[in-house]
């Protein structure tokens, strides 16, 4: 029996094995439309070759004792062994070329990331970790040291192969030449469609195998962890939901139309595959979503479809999680998370009472759940970051049904991406799409409308009209005809919400409104900011949200703009990109118990006399906005949906939808990371916690940090990471700066701080110090 051990407890024949059953499992999670012949076979061989680099004397003598290993550590890696083992088979024994390079991406990739190719494929002096050849020196060693026998026990291959040419240099350069002139030439060969299907596949047999590599290691009842368990999700809980709410109001009431000609919609689009819903905010976008994935989960035969809710912002992210708790209390059953995850930075990494941490954590990244509430990042990253541990996420993309909410959110070098990734996934597996937005740019132009005449019921709404007072205003002056306002809004009952740009302009109108109002009515004034901890952040919605009725003053950034629920009678706006004003206008009259009201928007100047709004947003953007309206106009809540479509056809027509991207994407090549797609590129941050709303997280963090094994300590810290995020101010700072004014060093780069710098009502407040734009 062989004698090569893949961990120090276990042989390497025991770990394919268990690598062998754990793709069993993740295959029956899966249509046979995903999981195909081509596909099974290639996840199967992955799985037996991605450890024979294992088989060489120096990782061997690391296995037995890690912590006591003093050898030389750049020939215990066993991953460049591994590649070339399959790229000496797929040479002998005649693979076809395509299978030579999935196994080879999935190989050689499985312990950190796939790998990227160079951009002219046919020369192989230009790096890529595919390339033999850049690892020579190594391999050589590794070869002279490859215990080819007892690998031969255990992994059937022909050592003639092997030994052919007699010298191991003779080998590399044989594999390299293979690689370049015959793999990837083929490769290269295929279209641009072609190649997405390829990327795709590849992706899926990684992510598999990166998933079923740690799962039997990681789970501690294999049982548990192979069997398929189908909860029962019932779409009448949405019906019930919605009557033991019994609130009557004509918004309800055109609630329940639009549901009811969505599910028409639905029944007579059995043949769609991408679905887009264009509807008014505030009616109830949620809801539907649930009615339309209930609905297809519970049709569609087969393995349980999990449903994947991706939304843009984390303050929206608790509402909607708790709206589907409220339709789970429906279910008479006692649901944990394996029902609903909440996947997030923010959120709490528990899983199920009585697990061990190790198995939590691998539930929690493998996404073991049947709803699953996500963000884009993590969304896109399981996409389009060629990271192991966000590719092992990739394979529950298929075969489910995903809505994807205020997609209008995302920048415009994303859209073609995700047009191909949406229509490949829809087309290779049984994964049903939905994109939601009150203003929905034409990303998937296939999509199938669930609201046909949405134009019709934009024009049933009549709750607000923008009124566009775009005369350049110093912001000093625009305050000092604010605060005259307050005491009158107040008395009235009005709520009022004033979203700025930037969170200096927000804490100048935030000062100025203290300054005026009497101290009792403070209470009544909201600080919504990204100076405000996100705990906070929410509390302030629900208090707005419970308090429905109270007159208050809220003083914003954007982080109020998208999906939000919240009513206020007075909306004021600097100047921004068109979606972003619909979307804030969406906060005004929600309900539309009242008569029209105003949203009034201003453009706001800082003391040097620029613009707040080009600090924030894209010029094109901007521009493209400012084309279609002018200073004097009033727009009409029914009129919107006009202008949005121009809004967008403008935009696509101007700015970069991300080709380059894409094809950078299908041709393995380095491209921009997501989250700056999504946020552009970091500037220097610091992060300031605020642990007096947490008092034993410190005591959490200093456990953490005295973990000895690294890769404990490693997990200790990602169990706090939601704690940590939930109690984190992060701020720009300008030059000269010094943070030990306001804080204490605390754990790496993380900054406590100090009593007196920070309040719920007022934020991460520096005593006129400005940090950020």
């Amino acid at each position: 029996m062989s004698i090569i051990l893949s961990h120090p407890h276990l042989r390497l024949e025991e770990h394919i094995r268990q690598v062998q059953s754990a793709l069993g499992g993740l295959f029956n999670w899966h249509s046979p439309l995903t999981v195909t012949d081509e596909l099974r076979i290639l996840a199967n061989q992955a799985a037996v070759l991605h450890d024979v680099g294992k088989a060489t004397q120096w990782f061997q003598e690391y296995i037995k004792s890690p912590a006591t290993f003093s050898g030389d550590k750049t020939l215990k890696v066993h991953t460049p062994l591994s590649l070339v083992f399959v790229l000496v088979q797929g040479q002998f024994e005649h693979w076809l070329p395509l299978d030579v390079l999935t196994l080879s991406f999935v190989v050689r990739g499985h312990h950190g990331s796939l790998a990227t190719l160079p951009r002219n494929s046919m020369t192989p002096a230009q790096k890529t970790n595919l390339n033999p050849g850049e690892q020579g020196t190594i391999l050589e060693k590794q070869l002279g040291g490859w215990q080819v026998d007892d690998l031969s026990a255990v992994v059937p291959f022909n050592k003639d192969a092997f030994l052919e040419d007699g010298k191991t240099q003779h080998l590399i350069y044989r594999t390299e030449r293979y690689f370049s002139h015959e793999v990837l030439r083929y490769w290269k060969s295929l279209s641009d469609a072609d190649k997405m299907t390829f990327r795709f596949k590849t992706q899926l047999v990684f992510s598999w195998l990166l998933e079923a590599d740690k799962a039997l290691l990681a789970v501690k009842n294999p049982e548990t962890y192979l069997a398929v368990h189908r909860n029962h999700w019932d779409p009448r809980w949405v019906n019930q939901y919605i009557a033991s709410r019994a609130i009557s109001s004509s918004t309800n009431f055109k609630r329940e139309v639009v549901r009811s000609t969505v599910l028409e919609q639905l029944e007579q689009s059995v043949e769609a595959k991408i679905f887009s819903l264009t509807a008014p905010t505030g009616i109830g976008k949620t809801l539907l979503a649930a009615s339309w994935a209930l609905h297809l989960r519970d049709q569609m035969p087969g393995p349980p479809r999990k449903i994947i809710i991706v939304l843009p912002y984390l303050s929206i992210i608790d509402q909607t999680i708790l709206q589907y708790h409220e339709l789970l209390k429906f279910s008479g059953k006692n649901y944990d998370k394996s029902w609903l995850l909440p996947a997030h930075s923010l959120a709490d990494r528990a899983y199920k009472e009585n697990m061990e941490q190790e198995e939590e954590s691998f539930f929690i990244d493998t996404w073991r759940s049947e709803l699953i509430v996500t963000t884009y990042d993590q969304f896109l990253m399981a996409i389009f970051d060629d990271r192991a541990r966000y590719q092992m996420r990739f394979h529950n993309l298929w075969d489910a049904l995903i809505v994807l909410d205020e997609v209008q959110s995302l920048p415009t070098r994303l859209w073609t991406s995700l047009d191909k990734a949406i229509t490949t996934l829809v087309e290779l597996s049984q994964s049903r799409v939905l994109l939601m937005s009150a203003t929905l740019p034409s990303i998937v132009p296939q999509a199938t409308p669930l609201l046909p005449e949405y134009i019709t019921i934009f024009r049933t709404y009549q709750r607000y009209a923008m009124h566009f007072n775009l005369e350049p205003t110093p912001l000093e002056v625009f305050v000092e005809d604010l605060v005259g306002h307050l005491p009158g809004w107040l008395e009235n009952g009005d709520r009022v919400l004033i979203t700025v740009n930037t969170r200096a302009s927000a804490r100048a109108v935030l000062e100025a409104c203290e300054e005026v109002l009497p101290a009792d009515a403070h209470s009544h004034l909201y600080f919504i900011t990204a100076d405000v901890t996100p705990k906070d952040r929410m509390a302030m919605v629900r208090e707005l949200k419970d308090k429905k009725n109270t007159p208050c003053i809220v003083v914003s950034t954007q982080t109020v703009e998208s999906g939000v629920d919240i009513d206020m009678s007075v909306v004021i706006r600097d100047f921004a990109p068109w979606d972003s004003l619909v979307q804030i206008a969406g906060r005004c009259n929600r309900e539309g118990e009242r008569p029209r009201e105003t949203v009034e928007i201003r453009y706001l100047l800082n003391d040097g006399g620029s613009a707040y709004c080009e600090q924030i947003y894209d010029a094109i953007h901007l521009s493209v906005t400012h084309d279609l309206v002018h200073d004097g106009m009033a727009v009409l809540e029914e009129d919107t949906v006009e202008y949005s479509q121009q809004y967008f056809e403008r935009l696509a027509l101007t700015k970069d939808t991300g080709r380059d991207y894409w094809k950078q994407y299908i041709n393995f090549q380095p491209r921009d990371p997501v989250h700056q797609l999504l946020r552009g590129k970091n500037m220097a941050t610091y992060d300031f916690l605020v642990l007096a709303q947490d008092p034993g997280l410190k005591e959490a963090m200093k456990a953490a940090q005295d973990i000895a094994d690294r890769w404990k300590r490693r997990e200790a810290w990602r169990q706090l990471a939601g704690r940590i995020a939930n109690i984190t101010v992060q701020v720009w700072a300008r030059p000269g700066f010094n943070p030990h004014s306001i804080a204490n060093p605390c754990f790496g780069e993380l900054w406590e701080v100090r009593d007196g710098y920070y309040t719920s009502r007022r934020g991460l407040d520096l005593a006129g110090e400005t940090l950020v734009f």
